[in-house]
C-alpha cells in the first residue's frame, strides 16, 4: 500500500460508515410498516358503533389456521355497512413469523376460478347465505384442510348474487387483518370443469412489414399447435418493399392466409383495426409477426376464458428467445405508468402470490397476443387511432375495464416473443418524447385509472422499473426528495470528464418527477457524491446541478452483484419548488470522487419537459 493510499484510508472508512448509516437507515421492516395507517386496523372503536353492521349479520370463516387482527371485525362490519352490495369480503395477511406476507388483488374472477387466492379470512353477509348452506357458513368455522369445499361454497354464494358480472358483491379490503400460523399452499386446481369445449372459430389478425420470414415461422407454429380451432388468418402489410411484399404474397398461397397490402406510416392500431373488418369469426386474435407459438393447445385454452361472459381481452405469457426469461405476463399499472412486471426474470422460479402462474386478471395485456370476442371489439370501438404505437392495446383494456370487464392472462402455454432482448437504454429521444406524450393520451382518456391497478396490491413496490415483485416496505422509508431552488447549483466544472462508466437511467420522467438510479461502474459508489443535471436545450444551454441525497434501491443490490455498494444509487426528486425556466432539459448526472480528483459525467437520452 503505496502513501497516497494510506492517507485515503481514514477518508475512504469514513464515506462506507456514512454510506452504511444512510442505508441502514432507509431499510424498512415489516411490522414498521404494518403501523402505518390504512396497513393494519389503528382505530378507536366507539366512533364506528354507529357505522357498522349488526355484528350477528356477518358470518367469519377461517381457511387456515391463526387470528384476527385486534379490530378486524370492526373493520369489516364498517365495510359491510358502507357497501350494501357486498356479500363477500376477504383481506390481506401475513404469517405470524413475519416470513411472508399475502398483498392480495381486488376481486379477481379468473384467479378465483384458477385457483383459491382468498386466503385464511373470509367474512360472509348473513342474509346473503342461502337457508341449506347456514349450516356449512356457522360463525367462526374453520375450514382449515377443507379448501374445496369452502371455494365451493364461495363459488354458488358469488354465483347467486352475480358476482362474476357485479364488482361490488365480492370486496378485497387492502388491510392486514389476519395473522396465519403457516404458508400452507391454498387449492391450484382449476374450479370449473364444464368448460368442456374444444372447437373454435377464430380470426388472426397479423400486422407485418418487411418481415417475411418472421411471418412464416409465426404462422407455421400457429397451424401446428392449433388443432381444434378453425383458423382464419389476416395479414395486414403497411407497406413492405416490392421484394418482400412479392415474398409475402407467395407465402399466403402457400399458408392459405389473407395478404392485405395497405402502404400508410406505421400505425398500430389502424392495422389492428383493418384487419378486424374482415373477421369472420367469433373471436379475434391479434398478434404479432414475431410471435412464435411452441405450446400446443395454447389458443384453445386462452379461447375457454374469453367466452366468459365477464372477460373482456384475454392474454398469454410470452418469453424471450431463449424460451426461459419473461417478457410478458400481463399489465401493471403503476405510478411510472404501464409496465411488465417479471420481465426478464427466470420463468422456472414461481413468483409472488404466483404471479406467473396460471390463469391470473390483470389490468391490461399487451397487443402482441390478445384475444376477444369480436362483437365486443367492435361494439367499443376497437383500438384508439389516437394512439399510433404505444399503449393503444393498454387503452382498449383500460376502456374494457371501465365497462365493468375483466382482462386475463393465460400462463400455462406460453409463447415465444421475437423480440430484442435487451435493457439498454438505447431509445433515442425523438421515441422517448413520442412515449411520455401517447402516455399522457392514455391518462386523458382514463384520469380515473393514472398510478393505479386493482389487480396489483398497494403494498406491492410500486416506483421505478424494477420488474420483481416485493412487499412496499422491502423498498425503504422514503419519500420523494423536494428540491428548493436555494439547493440548485451551476455549471459543470470545468476539470470533470464525461465518461461510460457513469450509468445513468431515468424511469420516472413525468411533470416535474425524476426517479432513478446513477451507478459509478467498477468503484464503491459510497465514494462518491452525486448530482443531477439538467442541461437546457436552447442556445444558451445553461447547466443546472440538483444535489440529492440517495435513495435506497434493494433492485440494484440484487442485480448488480459485481458492483460496489450501489443500494443507495437511486434517487426520486420533486423540482417542484425549484423555480427552474420552462423549456426542455437534457438529464444528466454528475459524480465527484471524494477521495481525489476523480471528476465524472454523462447525459441520457430522455428529456424534461418544464411548462410555465
Amino acid at each position: 500500500m503505496g502513501l497516497k493510499d494510506i492517507l485515503k484510508r481514514p477518508v475512504i472508512n469514513r464515506c462506507r460508515r456514512i454510506y452504511e448509516k444512510r442505508r441502514h437507515a432507509c431499510l424498512g421492516t415489516l411490522e414498521e410498516y404494518l403501523e402505518k395507517p390504512g396497513v393494519s386496523p389503528v382505530l378507536e372503536f366507539g366512533e364506528l358503533q354507529a357505522s357498522c353492521v349488526p355484528e350477528q349479520e356477518l358470518l367469519f370463516i377461517t381457511a387456515a389456521a391463526g387470528e384476527m387482527v385486534s379490530g378486524a371485525e370492526k373493520i369489516f362490519a364498517r365495510f359491510f355497512y358502507e357497501h350494501p352490495g357486498c356479500v363477500v369480503a376477504y383481506c390481506d395477511e401475513v404469517l405470524k413469523n413475519g416470513e411472508k406476507t399475502m398483498f392480495k388483488p381486488d376481486w379477481s374472477p379468473d384467479t378465483f376460478l384458477d385457483h383459491f387466492y382468498f386466503g385464511g379470512l373470509i367474512a360472509v353477509r348473513r342474509s346473503a347465505v342461502p337457508p341449506a348452506s347456514l349450516e356449512f357458513f356457522s360463525d367462526k368455522t374453520d375450514f382449515s384442510g377443507k379448501t374445496e369445499l369452502l371455494r365451493k361454497l364461495c363459488y354458488d354464494l358469488i354465483d347467486k348474487n352475480g358476482g362474476f358480472n357485479r364488482r361490488e358483491v365480492v370486496a378485497h379490503i387492502p388491510m392486514v387483518l389476519f395473522r396465519r400460523e403457516s404458508g400452507e399452499p391454498e387449492s391450484t386446481e382449476p374450479f370449473l370443469r364444464r368448460e368442456e369445449r374444444t372447437a373454435f372459430d377464430v380470426s388472426v389478425i397479423i400486422p407485418s412489414k418487411d418481415h417475411p420470414a418472421l411471418l412464416e415461422t409465426c404462422v407455421r407454429s400457429l397451424r401446428k399447435t392449433t388443432e381444434g380451432v378453425q383458423l382464419e388468418i389476416v395479414v395486414v402489410d403497411n407497406g413492405s418493399t416490392e421484394e418482400n411484399r412479392l415474398r409475402s404474397e407467395a407465402l399466403s398461397q402457400e399458408l392459405s392466409f389473407r395478404y392485405v397490402y395497405r402502404p400508410m406510416p406505421f400505425h398500430f392500431s389502424k392495422m389492428c383495426n383493418l384487419g378486424a373488418q374482415y373477421a369472420k369469426s367469433e373471436l379475434v386474435l391479434f398478434l404479432n409477426d414475431d410471435i412464435e407459438c411452441i405450446t400446443p393447445g395454447w389458443l384453445t385454452a386462452m379461447c375457454r376464458v374469453a367466452e366468459r361472459e365477464h372477460v373482456g381481452a384475454v392474454g398469454c405469457k410470452l418469453l424471450y428467445p431463449d424460451g426461459k426469461r419473461i417478457q410478458h405476463t400481463g399489465v401493471a399499472n403503476l405510478p411510472i405508468g404501464p409496465v411488465h412486471k417479471l420481465q426478464f426474470l427466470p420463468d422456472q422460479e414461481t413468483y409472488y402470490g404466483g404471479y406467473n402462474r396460471g390463469v391470473r386478471n390483470v389490468l391490461a395485456v399487451t397487443g402482441a397476443c390478445m384475444l376477444i370476442r369480436r362483437r365486443l371489439y367492435l361494439d367499443c370501438g376497437g383500438m384508439s387511432e389516437e394512439l399510433a404505437v404505444a399503449f393503444n392495446d393498454v387503452e382498449l383494456c383500460f376502456r374494457l375495464y371501465e365497462r365493468g370487464y375483466y382482462q386475463a392472462v393465460v400462463q400455462d402455454y406460453p409463447l415465444v416473443h421475437h423480440e430484442s432482448f435487451s435493457r439498454g437504454d438505447d431509445e433515442t429521444t425523438e421515441k422517448w418524447m413520442r412515449l411520455m406524450r401517447e402516455r399522457e393520451i392514455l391518462y386523458r382518456l382514463h384520469p380515473g385509472l393514472e398510478g393505479t391497478d386493482p389487480f396489483y396490491s398497494i403494498h406491492l413496490n410500486r416506483t421505478g422499473l424494477d420488474s420483481r415483485i416485493l412487499p412496499a416496505y422491502l423498498e425503504g422509508r422514503q419519500e420523494k426528495e423536494k428540491i428548493p431552488a436555494g439547493k440548485l447549483k451551476m455549471g459543470i466544472p470545468a476539470e470533470a470528464r464525461e465518461d461510460g462508466c457513469v450509468l445513468l437511467r431515468v424511469e420516472i420522467c413525468s411533470g416535474l418527477q425524476l426517479y432513478g438510479y446513477g451507478v459509478v461502474l467498477g468503484s464503491d459508489n459510497a465514494l462518491f457524491e452525486k448530482e443531477l443535471l439538467l442541461k437546457s436545450t436552447a442556445e444558451t444551454e445553461t447547466v443546472y446541478r440538483i444535489p440529492f441525497s440517495g435513495r435506497y434501491r434493494s433492485d440494484l443490490e440484487a442485480n448488480m452483484p459485481d458492483q460496489i455498494r450501489v443500494g443507495m444509487s437511486g434517487f426520486w426528486v420533486d423540482l417542484a419548488q425549484a423555480g427552474l425556466p420552462a423549456g426542455i432539459y437534457g438529464i444528466g448526472m454528475y459524480a465527484k470522487d471524494l477521495t481525489g480528483h476523480t471528476k465524472l459525467y454523462c447525459f441520457c437520452s430522455r428529456q424534461l419537459e418544464i411548462t410555465e
